[in-house]
């Protein structure tokens, strides 16, 4: 057979699909440190019979561990008392959100007022990009970025949630894919209780967040500890199911 590479290792159709063609081990060890199957291809790592592409047995993937870390930036979030609540780092930028403040959110110089701070991180020297505020009394508790969108989390507000305007929203949705010109996009009313945090994956977020007592429904969402919501169109969220923490839960 014509090689693929300077290195070569060609699987022999007299041998089964789990023979291995190429073996890393001490002599006579049964558990070989590094093998490749014969047919398939298959690498293990700790095992002579792996079943996927690649596995492990008996460890882990780890980053390294680093002996001796150093500071390599730091930032003041708007020079008063307010602190940083949550980050998310994707690419070159950070997204910081912090506690509430009623003074000014302008540019890139004015950021004492904007609750969500996004820094350019690319560099030793860390860049502030720009914010948006997102309520004067309102605390921000946690963000998350997929794609354009910024999905934020806050304290609890009885202001107006409709459309684009986000005052009276616990959960946010912005976009961020001008950092300098961050512009809501939509969000939605968690029934007036603080939402504590957001994870997001594929169209649904998952909501956590403080409850009363009494039932809790899709409808009713105050006695819910956990809200779901359909965020696949980013402008009109929709609760899709919610989940009380102390043994009661609904969905519609």
């Amino acid at each position: 057979a014509t090689p693929w590479g300077l290195f070569s290792v060609e699987h022999t159709d007299s041998n089964a699909f789990n023979f291995p063609a190429f073996v890393v081990s001490a002599s006579g060890t049964a558990t070989p440190s590094m093998v490749i199957l014969n047919r398939n291809g298959n690498v293990g790592l700790g095992t002579s019979s792996p079943m996927e592409r690649l596995t492990l047995s008996g460890g882990n993937f780890l980053n390294p561990v680093w002996a001796s870390p150093t500071l390599r930036s730091a930032t003041d979030l708007d020079g008063t008392a307010s602190g940083g609540n949550g980050i998310y780092v994707a690419g070159r930028y950070a997204y910081v959100v912090k506690d509430n403040n009623s003074d000014t959110c302008s540019g890139t110089t004015d950021l004492q007022g904007c609750e969500l701070q996004i820094y350019d991180v690319s560099s030793a020297s860390t860049t502030f990009v720009g914010g948006i505020a997102i309520g004067a009394s309102d605390d921000v508790y946690s963000v998350q970025v997929f794609g354009r969108y910024a999905y934020v989390t806050k304290s609890a507000n009885g202001g107006t949630c409709s459309g684009t305007t986000v005052t009276g929203c616990e959960f946010g949705i912005y976009d961020i894919s001008n950092p300098s010109s961050i512009a809501a996009v939509g969000g939605l009313d968690i029934s007036d209780n603080n939402v504590q945090s957001a994870q997001i994956s594929g169209r649904y977020a998952y909501l956590a967040k403080s409850s009363g007592n009494g039932a809790c429904s899709t409808s009713s969402l105050g006695a819910c500890g956990v809200v779901i919501v359909d965020i696949s169109n980013p402008s009109a969220p929709a609760v899709a199911g919610a989940m009380g923490l102390g043994g009661r839960s609904g969905s519609d």
